[in-house]
């Protein structure tokens, strides 16, 4: 997520969901056609964090999702907008950046 900018690039190291996501391109090509338009580019970036990188990401990602699910069980559905949302990210950030 893009805190100050907004995104215009994709980078991934061809996981599943990149590969899925690329497939999905390759059957729409407008869609592909108005992402290039608008400037979006996608890089593959091979991982050079195999294998000990692995482990500290999942750990990574872990944390933020126990995170963001100890406080989206504080907001109903009706109350989460996109705004919010991006609150909650935000706060997320600041604490695994702590």
């Amino acid at each position: 997520m893009a805190i100050r900018v907004c995104v215009n690039e994709f980078r991934s190291d061809r996981g599943k969901n990149y590969v899925d996501y690329t497939k999905d391109l390759q059957k729409d090509r407008l869609k592909h056609e108005v992402l290039l338009q608008q400037g979006y580019s996608m890089a593959v970036q091979p991982s050079t964090l195999f294998p000990h990188g692995w482990i500290v990401r999942a750990r990574m990602i872990r944390t933020v999702r126990s995170i963001l699910d100890s406080m989206l069980s504080e907001v109903s559905e009706k109350k989460l907008t996109h705004e919010v949302l991006a609150t909650f990210m935000c706060e997320v950030c600041a604490i695994v950046n702590v």
